[in-house]
């Protein structure tokens, strides 16, 4: 995983700062979405909307409008922990901020400040699941 994520960062992604944010999900759940993909699929979307909102609010604190920018993520599915167990869990690689397209048609890089503590809380409230944020670039 350390290594996708380093050719992710290193050689596809634009040279902006990242920072990895990584869902896991309560033991009861964990059953449930390895059986139904579409309901993985769903939790995923929860999880990255939640995240991505934040990163939009962020933006908006700048003075900037949330339709006006765009934050930008991979995202790795795991679905098994380092001891074989049934431990799905995602790793969301976002751009630290959001992509702001100016008047002249360029695209500029709106750095984000780093989350709070009680901003992880917030958003692992709403997401539903335990969330671990750390920057990666």
């Amino acid at each position: 995983m350390v290594d996708t994520a380093a050719h992710v960062v290193d050689r596809v992604l634009p040279a902006v700062r990242y920072r990895q944010w990584v869902q896991t999900l309560p033991i009861p759940v964990r059953l449930l979405v390895v059986r139904d993909s579409q309901l993985l699929s769903d939790v995923l979307r929860v999880f990255l909307r939640r995240v991505s909102a934040w990163y939009r609010l962020e933006a908006r604190r700048r003075g900037f409008r949330p339709s006006e920018v765009q934050p930008a993520s991979v995202t790795a599915i795991q679905l098994f922990g380092g001891a074989l167990n049934c431990s799905p869990h995602f790793h969301a690689i976002f751009a630290d901020g959001v992509f702001h397209q100016r008047a002249d048609g360029a695209v500029e890089f709106v750095p984000a400040v780093s989350p709070t503590d009680e901003d992880v809380v917030r958003i692992c409230e709403q997401a539903g699941a335990p969330i671990i944020s750390q920057s990666v670039a």
